[in-house]
């Protein structure tokens, strides 16, 4: 009777054992999707994506972070002529290491060839559909967390700020 006591009490105390380390791993996961790393990027390190390699060289460029997106401004050259323009952008998606932004407007030439010439610069950045993706891996301080994808971002003085998490 005795040993029949202590098997039951030895398989209850590993069934405690096993609920409970499942119950750590659980919360440890759960943990993992909540927590994040927040990592700034200004407005110079989104320009230099977005001047890096272009197919047009852009004179005086801008960037500057607005409540609803961003304004990028300058000038190209193209035959000579300095033209002036301004796009605004504002926040699509987020996905793996790469931020999506929708085109709002651009200005004197809201043409796609004229966009796909500022902003198609394979593996820097993707223009199609009106939609601008920017792949974040080419950022250095990105690249710095090796493991974790984009959870979330938002704009906020003066700075995208991307949460990186698993």
């Amino acid at each position: 009777m005795k040993k029949i006591v202590l098997n039951v009490s030895e398989k209850w105390v590993s069934m405690l054992k096993e609920q409970k380390e499942k119950n750590y791993m659980s919360k440890t996961k759960e943990y993992l999707k909540k927590s994040g790393v927040w990592v700034p990027i200004t407005p110079e390190v989104l320009l230099w994506c977005l001047e890096k390699k272009g197919n047009i060289p852009i004179v005086e460029p801008h960037l500057s972070f607005l409540e609803e997106g961003i304004a990028f401004s300058g000038k190209v050259k193209k035959l000579g002529i300095s033209i002036p323009f301004e796009i605004r952008l504002s926040p699509f998606k987020a996905s793996n290491r790469s931020l999506t932004f929708q085109v709002l407007y651009v200005k004197p030439l809201n043409s796609s060839w004229f966009k796909r010439k500022i902003f198609h610069n394979e593996p820097l950045s993707h223009y199609s559909q009106n939609l601008l993706t920017i792949n974040l891996n080419e950022i250095s301080k990105i690249r710095y967390v090796p493991v974790g994808n984009i959870k979330d971002f938002e704009i906020k003085d003066g700075k995208v700020f991307v949460k990186l998490g698993v």
